[in-house]
């Protein structure tokens, strides 16, 4: 086969499939507008996409190195030379990209003068989920194999295998191992500055006020545990899961849920929505005016229409 035909196909390959699913662009998405659920189901699907097609385990990582080593071994073996290989695992240096892998080490042979030449290793490997094989071999950047069989249908990806992310509309398959790493820390970052909880104490202040009040209408006092107090944040707006004790009509409630939702209010927190078991004890949702409270509410409210959704289609 022509030089560089191979290389050719497997590019115009790629392009035609993964003109299907999309542009190779990245859209300028703005992440701000995501919930923490949101946000969190991006990273759910760029690991998975990363481990798909990125991810080398350390089985395919020894069939790609034996594979390789095979290879240059035979070239110099049709020389009558014997060639030996580097000990220290960072000398060989093996990147996927889909089910393409390459391959950068060197190796030392002695020729008939007795002189010692190191060689830079470059190999071009397919691995089918079973067996891999060279595509392409370099030695001192001179290319010294190039494979002539037929390119399977699913040389670089599996179309079935695409990540498309439902919230954002990304395909996720069309980036690169470091494009996925680039995105992922871009959500991090937002994470880290909108959706992480910093005023927990003032929160749990809020929740314990609000639950207390109901229960002493009651006549009834409640315990509170040493921990378990979950939060989650979403601009400023938090929810708050935890669980109390107490004791009515002369039956224990043992751990009952407490549930809240808590939002800014004229500089306070404030409680919205709480329940205790099974009960709501109040909802004030409807009375919420601050511009992150709405967008919390927005939002939750379209994540629980999602998922009612979903279950139908169940």
């Amino acid at each position: 086969m022509r030089k560089g035909y191979l290389i050719s196909i497997i590019v115009l390959f790629l392009c035609l499939l993964l003109n299907v699913a999309g542009s190779a662009e990245i859209p300028d998405v703005d992440l701000s507008t995501f919930s923490l659920e949101e946000l969190t189901r991006i990273k759910t699907d760029i690991t998975s996409e990363r481990k798909n097609h990125h991810e080398i385990n350390s089985g395919i990582k020894d069939k790609m190195l034996k594979t390789g080593k095979q290879a240059a071994e035979q070239y110099f073996a049709e020389k009558g030379f014997k060639v030996s290989w580097p000990w220290l695992d960072w000398d060989y240096k093996l990147v996927r990209e889909y089910d393409l892998f390459t391959l950068t080490t060197f190796l030392n042979y002695e020729d008939e003068n007795k002189k010692n030449h190191k060689v830079d290793v470059y190999a071009e490997l397919y691995y089918d989920g079973n067996d891999c094989a060279v595509y392409r071999l370099m030695l001192d950047k001179e290319e010294v194999f190039i494979s002539d069989y037929s390119l399977p249908d699913n040389l670089l990806i599996d179309i079935d295998s695409i990540t498309v992310n439902e919230i954002t509309g990304i395909n996720l398959s069309l980036l690169n191992a470091d494009e996925l790493k680039d995105f992922e820390e871009t959500v991090q970052k937002e994470i880290d500055a909108t959706h992480t909880p910093r005023n927990s104490d003032k929160v749990n202040e809020a929740v314990k006020k609000a639950v207390e009040a109901h229960f002493t209408d009651l006549g009834v006092s409640v315990n509170w545990p040493w921990f378990d107090y979950n939060y989650t944040c979403d601009w400023d707006c938090y929810t708050e899961n935890t669980r109390i004790t107490y004791e009515l009509d002369g039956t224990r409630h043992k751990d009952e849920p407490v549930y809240a939702e808590v939002f800014p209010d004229s500089g306070e927190y404030r409680v919205f929505y709480l329940t205790v078991g099974d009960q709501i004890i109040f909802d004030e949702r409807n009375e919420a005016a601050d511009a992150n409270a709405l967008f919390f509410l927005r939002k939750h409210c379209q994540a629980r229409l999602h998922c009612h959704r979903e279950g139908s289609h169940g």
